[in-house]
């Protein structure tokens, strides 16, 4: 959590969802931390609303997504989309057919993808 002092807490779900405001924000606005489940870590998110039954609805949501994802065999969280191009580059360096193909693929992801997706992790990108 951070650093701030917690000024009011609320937990759910046998302490997987931990609802909380901090003192010093010019609004009050409920912030989560969720246990990710089947891992390691948590899931912070900021709620967006003041309201504790709205914050406590969307916290629950968030959880519901969260299960939804490791049960169909997703990732909850990934690489940034940056680290796993540079093992790519580093792979396709001696698996590219020639040094063109090489030199043409990693100039074409320089220019257009990693400009794009530089901050993504890559569970975050869809079709869309």
């Amino acid at each position: 959590m951070s650093k701030n002092k917690v000024i009011n807490q609320q937990s759910f779900h046998d302490g997987r969802v931990v609802l909380y405001q901090l003192e010093n924000r010019p609004k009050q606005k409920w912030l989560c931390r969720i246990k990710v489940p089947n891992g390691k870590g948590y899931l912070y998110r900021g709620t967006g609303t003041q309201h504790f039954y709205e914050a406590r609805k969307f916290a629950d949501n968030l959880l519901d997504q969260l299960r939804i994802k490791v049960q169909m065999g997703g990732a909850v969280s990934g690489k940034q989309f940056t680290k796993l191009y540079d093992e790519f580059e580093e792979y396709f360096r001696t698996a590219a057919p020639s040094e063109y193909s090489f030199e043409y693929t990693t100039r074409f992801l320089k220019t257009y993808a990693l400009p794009y997706f530089s901050k993504a992790k890559i569970t975050d990108i869809n079709d869309a």
